[in-house]
């Protein structure tokens, strides 16, 4: 970004003035010194009616390890860096004003000035330094206070120790740029949110009007629109000119946008493919920001080897090295059994599961309809087990007087053995956690080709099982080939401990770019992104909301 005269004028002057101050405290004036330092120490014991410092704890930790000494009296390129990527932090999804700079400007400006003033200035820089590096590290926000289903704790340093690294070592804007997680979907999206932003500074993109489904071969002023809608978002190449012609050009950018939003991929413009062409860049831009900030959330280093779920694009892959090298399709929790968002490890399978029906499940869906009728279990070979543990004596539903239950009071187990109608499948996915999720086979196929897949309980089902259980089974030690066959080939439930069990992390991303640099968006299913949004970008969510 090129930045105006006048703002690169005033900065040279800014940091001339401190270059003018700095000999007096680095040359070692006694008495001026020992003011600065008087000032820094009070400061940090007190907290004034106007403490603006967003990490208190943090810098009087950093300042004890530095002796109480001012840090930045004297460092007018370790300064200049700071300031220099504070003002780009919108780059990462933040937000540059967060971190002092107004104030800090005006500070820069009355330089030279009294001690407690310096000290001042000292704390601001070392403050900025500090909340820039945790934000853009490890997030600018909670997980548990914007989105309470996320459940991977957050990475942690020691912040103040790299600050006093990157002074010693005269590195500050090469510690600070290396903050950002590194892994290239990150990279993607702060590539996106620029081109992003592009637009929206060039005024948006324009409306496209109701009316009739548009198809290959129309003409009109609608087309003329919609041209122009696809071409600003990059799905229309401009090599394919202006013109009011519904051509073939014009029927490839529809079908990639289409592709890229989650939609029917028909080729022509219906009122939902309308109303995703008149979502705002503001709001797009909302969605690339968020899922920024999720990847914030994620372990810092992620193995070399890992799965990845994104619930909202409906989509389980197997990454080596960052590169997808197995994809399948995944239905996830309904709305009021949201699958959460966590991280594990798959440590087994277990091929021709038995289920035990989860309270949730008996509680929510089966006992109502057995109040009804009795014959339901028998139905779907369920068996009444007189022990919750599982095991014990096989009850006759037809003896139970259902009526007398409730979900707190039913003293029973209901087991189902493997088979055709098990709602596993023929293979279920360990991943320990707290929730009771896990992933799984499942006897309803025809399920995957819905583009909206949100009809489980919680728990994730996959459209090739198989392949994944082939490909866990090949990491193992002394593997073999067709023992996935093998495992299956009678009714006997096997479970098989991996000895190489395999990270997994199930996220929600509404917005991300896959491995060819295609940006993706996918609606707000759980909406989950709607108070993430408003805490990051505040001054947005009172004109655009994410859907």
């Amino acid at each position: 970004m090129t930045r105006p005269p006048l703002e690169r004028m005033t900065r040279v002057v800014l940091l001339a003035a401190w270059l003018v101050a700095a000999p007096v405290l680095a040359e070692g004036d006694e008495a001026e010194s020992g003011d600065l330092h008087q000032a820094l120490v009070g400061q940090l014991a007190e907290q004034p009616a106007d403490e603006i410092l967003l990490h208190r704890e943090r810098v009087r930790r950093f300042y004890a390890l530095h002796d109480n000494l001012p840090a930045w009296s004297g460092r007018a390129a370790d300064v200049a860096a700071l300031l220099e990527v504070l003002r780009e932090a919108h780059r990462e999804g933040l937000q540059p004003e967060r971190y002092h700079l107004d104030a800090i400007t005006a500070l820069l400006e009355s330089l030279p000035s009294d001690a407690p003033t310096e000290a001042r200035l000292d704390q601001l820089l070392t403050d900025a330094f500090i909340a820039y590096s945790l934000d853009v590290r490890r997030g600018r926000l909670d997980p548990r206070a914007v989105d309470r289903s996320w459940h991977i704790p957050p990475s942690d340093y020691e912040v103040e120790r790299m600050l006093l690294y990157a002074l010693e070592s005269n590195t500050v804007q090469a510690t600070l740029n290396s903050m950002p997680p590194y892994q290239r979907g990150y990279r993607r999206l702060r590539s996106a949110l620029a081109s992003y932003r592009v637009v929206a500074a060039d005024g948006g993109w324009p409306t496209l009007a109701a009316g009739p489904v548009l198809k290959p071969g129309m003409t009109g002023k609608r087309v003329a629109l919609l041209r122009q809608r696809l071409l600003l978002s990059g799905d229309l190449p401009a090599s394919a000119g202006a013109g009011e012609l519904f051509d073939p050009l014009l029927e490839v950018a529809v079908r990639r946008f289409q592709a890229r939003h989650g939609l029917r991929e028909d080729g022509a413009v219906g009122e939902e493919m309308r109303q995703a062409l008149n979502v705002p860049v503001e709001q797009r831009i909302a969605q690339l920001v968020a899922s920024m900030e999720r990847w914030r959330w994620m372990p810092r280093h992620l193995e070399s080897r890992y799965l990845l779920v994104n619930m909202t694009g409906y989509r389980l892959d197997v990454l080596e090295e960052d590169l997808s090298v197995l994809q399948m399709r995944v239905i996830i929790g309904s709305d009021y059994r949201q699958t959460p968002a966590f991280g594990s490890r798959v440590t087994a399978m277990t091929f021709n599961p038995s289920w035990y029906v989860p309270n949730s499940v008996f509680r929510k869906d089966m006992l109502p309809r057995l109040k009804q009728d009795s014959g339901y279990l028998a139905e779907r070979n369920i068996a009444v087990l007189d022990d919750l543990a599982g095991g014990g004596r096989v009850i006759d539903p037809s003896t139970i007087d259902w009526s007398l239950y409730d979900e707190q009071s039913f003293p029973y187990a209901l087991h189902q053995p493997p088979g055709a109608r098990n709602p596993l499948g023929r293979v279920k996915f360990v991943i320990p956690n707290s929730y009771r999720i896990y992933l799984h086979d499942t006897p309803q196929r025809n399920l995957f080709a819905r583009r909206e897949r949100t009809f489980s309980s919680g728990c994730i089902r996959l459209e090739k099982p198989l392949d994944l259980a082939a490909y866990l089974l090949a990491q193992e030690p002394e593997a073999k080939e067709a023992q996935v066959e093998r495992y299956l080939a009678n009714a006997t439930t096997r479970t098989v401990a991996l000895k190489q069990p395999l990270p997994i992390y199930l996220v929600y991303w509404t917005a991300w770019a896959d491995e060819d640099g295609v940006v993706q968006f996918r609606d707000d299913i759980y909406s989950r992104d709607v108070r993430l949004v408003a805490a990051l970008l505040p001054e947005q969510t009172r004109s655009a909301r994410v859907d």
